[in-house]
């Protein structure tokens, strides 16, 4: 029995402290002159990047991301970092350095999910949004009981020539 609360406690204290670990923010490399220096500012292209973002709830019901905020990031090492461990790891990172918003954007979708950016240069980038809403619970007889939360990422890494068109569907299916 002694040994069975000691293994608990262990088990406990290894829970709490990968939990303080993923509180504290994960410090960001040093920002990357050099390499930003040979790249040109976002609106300084030709290409055009259109879509839509939507879910599909697993009752196929299509959920625009009306409203939502679209994100288009080049994909640097200091941006790839940032993805890998906020965007897919879920982990708070120290703030950006302010240099690195002259090389990205966002824009808003509109009332049907729908998107644009324009003057892209040529390059890699994260295309990404998070898109959340909530679903009233119901119990046996009808009545709400609560919310639920459905939603995520969708994202997905594209490159542009620097001079074309471009349409893209961001969504869950």
């Amino acid at each position: 029995m002694k040994r069975l609360i000691m293994c608990i406690t262990m088990l406990f204290s290894l829970i709490e402290a990968d939990a303080q670990k993923r509180k504290k923010p994960v410090e960001r490399m040093p920002f990357p002159v050099a390499e930003y220096d040979t790249l040109p500012m976002i609106d300084a292209g030709n290409s055009i990047i259109k879509g839509e973002a939507f879910f599909v709830s697993t009752w196929a019901q299509v959920r625009k991301a009306v409203g939502t905020s679209v994100y288009l990031f080049r994909v640097t090492s200091y941006t790839k970092e940032w993805f890998d461990i906020y965007v897919l790891g879920n982990r708070n990172m120290t703030d950006w350095d302010d240099r690195v918003k002259k090389y990205n954007t966002y824009t808003t979708s509109s009332s049907e999910g729908k998107f644009e950016f324009y003057k892209v240069p040529k390059g890699s980038y994260y295309l990404f949004l998070w898109f959340y809403w909530d679903e009233p619970q119901y119990n046996t007889y009808g009545r709400v009981i609560g919310t639920k939360r459905f939603g995520g990422l969708l994202q997905q890494s594209i490159t542009v020539d620097g001079t074309s068109a471009y349409n893209y569907v961001l969504t869950n299916k």
